[in-house]
C-alpha cells in the first residue's frame, strides 16, 4: 500500500529549486494549469540522492482568486500528485495555476494533469 503523505522531501520550497526547474525544465500548457518538468538524475555528482522521489512545488498567485480558491487549487494539485507519485520518480514537477484554475473541479484538474503529463511524456 503507498502511503498518501505528503512529505517535506517531496515537496520543492526553495527559490533556487523553483527557478532550476523553471529554467532548464521544458513548459507545458493546459486548460488550468502550466505544468514544468525537470528530469533529474537520480545521484547528483558528490554522490547524493537528488532524484530518487519525484517532487513537487506548486504556484498559485491571486489572480485564481481568493485564498479559499487558492488553497482548493494547491489541495487538488497536490491529491494528483499523491496518486501518481509513485510512477514520477526523478522527475521535479512546478505547477501554475492559470486564472481559470479557481472554478476547476478536481475531475477537471486531473484531466488536465493527465493530458499534460501525456504531452510531456511523463511516465504512466
Amino acid at each position: 500500500m503507498v502511503t498518501q503523505t505528503f512529505p517535506r522531501s517531496a515537496r520543492i520550497v526553495d527559490s533556487s529549486e523553483f527557478g532550476q526547474v523553471r529554467k532548464e525544465g521544458r513548459s507545458y500548457a493546459g486548460r488550468f494549469l502550466f505544468l514544468n518538468v525537470l528530469r533529474v538524475p537520480p545521484v547528483s555528482p558528490n554522490g547524493a540522492s537528488v532524484g530518487a522521489t519525484g517532487r513537487l512545488g506548486v504556484i498559485t498567485s491571486r489572480k485564481v482568486g481568493g485564498a479559499v480558491e487558492r488553497n482548493r487549487v494547491r489541495r487538488y494539485v497536490r491529491e494528483v500528485f499523491r496518486r501518481e507519485r509513485t510512477r514520477l520518480e526523478g522527475f521535479w514537477l512546478v505547477v501554475v495555476a492559470r486564472r481559470s484554475a479557481g472554478e476547476a473541479t478536481f475531475d477537471g484538474i486531473f484531466r488536465d494533469w493527465v493530458n499534460l503529463g501525456r504531452k510531456a511524456g511523463l511516465p504512466g
